[in-house]
């Protein structure tokens, strides 16, 4: 699988770039599927049955990848008609619902500094006709997460009818927050987008291809707003996390404290009394970047293990210490760029919408050497030169295919490593 794909049988790829790699295996073999075939509801049969099949004594590890709501958004018409008109009154309306239902629950207080957004303005800019268009959009990407919810619900039902929903721990997580971009932007010839129907009657449906836009990202990513997914700001990286089972003490409550995702696998090789550090084959392993969050969440202890971390993607980067947060926003483009360091204080302003890092060089200084050290540690590699895409690698000659995204013209790249040394 690529970076997605169709969610029903035609397994469409994202685009011209993806089709290479973009198929389905189960057991390292090619498989076709089924007519009724729809990602979520796929997935969730599958893990069911292989639960189902293993001894009741044998543990099992299971990971649930759902490819929803990733892009193209799509949903079975049964699920779409559920959310019918509720995301007419449109982007702002629905906006300030969730910003009042997230101070209600506690998440952001009532003097939280909102980041400004001109949500209002930008529906009444559409015509009736479009407002009607890309609220079925968003009914259709609402559908999408209501689906995959349910599929969560089996994978529940399944771990109680085999007796495990006492004794396992389950984690659920999210990579990147809500996706702004609009339209046909995934590096493709001219061609591939005119095989889809993306008329509304058939938004959501086998044969077409949307993505939601800016403004319902905005929504989707509330209270966080303009920079979302692949940037370093909080609403591209603060996603939720939620963890439940035998011993987690702290059942039901939001909890602020700082984890990074690299957190997660020392915590569950310490609940399995796994050592992390153990050679594997007489072959040792790299050290863990994360830290156990077992003692924490069995309630052992009252203070979190961690108080700072860092992040690194495509060049945008950030640093948070306990309150402070140091990130680095660089433009997305076709060649690789850079940027100066921001400075945020995220108690007084958990949105960052004030720079502050004029008033606090000396603190810069020290975080970006933090950072630095960080990066050299985890073998950040900074990004430099013109952007490729990488399209498979040539059987004869062990190079990358690649090509410009810009012209979609072969463009030469480096050797590939053979699979044999990857091992």
């Amino acid at each position: 699988m690529g970076g997605g794909t169709s969610h029903f049988n035609d397994a469409i790829p994202l685009g011209t770039v993806e089709a290479f790699h973009t198929y389905y295996t189960r057991d390292g073999e090619r498989v076709s599927l089924p007519d009724d075939f729809y990602s979520s509801e796929a997935y969730a049969r599958q893990m069911n049955s292989w639960i189902k099949a293993t001894p009741k004594e044998q543990p099992v590890f299971a990971w649930l990848a759902f490819t929803a709501p990733h892009d193209p958004l799509q949903a079975p018409d049964e699920w779409i008609k559920r959310f019918k008109g509720q995301y007419e009154q449109g982007y702002a309306e629905v906006y300030r619902q969730r910003i009042a239902r997230l101070k209600a629950l506690g998440i952001i207080h009532d003097d939280t500094p909102l980041p400004h957004l001109e949500l209002d303005k930008e529906w009444e800019a559409l015509t009736p006709e479009q407002q009607k268009y890309t609220a079925k959009v968003m009914q259709v990407y609402a559908a999408m997460i209501a689906n995959m919810d349910a599929q969560i619900g089996t994978l529940m039902e399944t771990l109680k009818q085999t007796g495990r929903d006492k004794n396992t721990l389950l984690v659920f997580l999210t990579d990147n927050g809500a996706n702004p971009a609009q339209g046909f932007y995934y590096e493709s010839t001219p061609e591939f987008w005119k095989q889809f129907d993306n008329s509304y009657d058939n938004v959501g449906r086998k044969g077409s291809f949307v993505s939601y836009g800016p403004h319902w990202a905005n929504v989707s990513n509330a209270p966080y707003a303009n920079y979302h997914k692949t940037t370093s700001a909080q609403g591209g990286i603060n996603t939720d996390f939620m963890i439940s089972g035998p011993g987690i003490t702290r059942r039901g409550k939001i909890d602020a404290s700082t984890m990074a995702v690299y957190d997660v696998a020392p915590t569950l090789y310490e609940f399995a009394g796994i050592d992390p550090n153990k050679s594997l084959a007489k072959k040792p392993v790299l050290p863990m970047i994360g830290v156990s969050f077992k003692r924490y969440l069995t309630g052992e202890v009252q203070q979190p293990p961690r108080g700072n971390y860092g992040v690194e993607l495509h060049n945008q980067a950030a640093w948070v210490d306990g309150e402070w947060k140091l990130r680095r926003l660089v433009p997305r483009g076709l060649s690789a760029g850079d940027a100066p360091w921001q400075l945020f204080n995220l108690h007084d302003d958990p949105l960052e919408t004030h720079d502050i890092a004029a008033q606090h060089a000396d603190r810069v200084k020290a975080m970006s050497d933090a950072y630095e050290a960080f990066a050299k540690r985890t073998m950040v590699t900074k990004a430099q030169g013109k952007m490729i895409d990488y399209v498979g690698i040539d059987n004869k000659t062990g190079r990358y295919l690649a090509v410009d995204p810009a012209t979609m013209k072969p463009v030469p790249a480096p050797q590939a490593i053979p699979v044999s040394e990857g091992k």
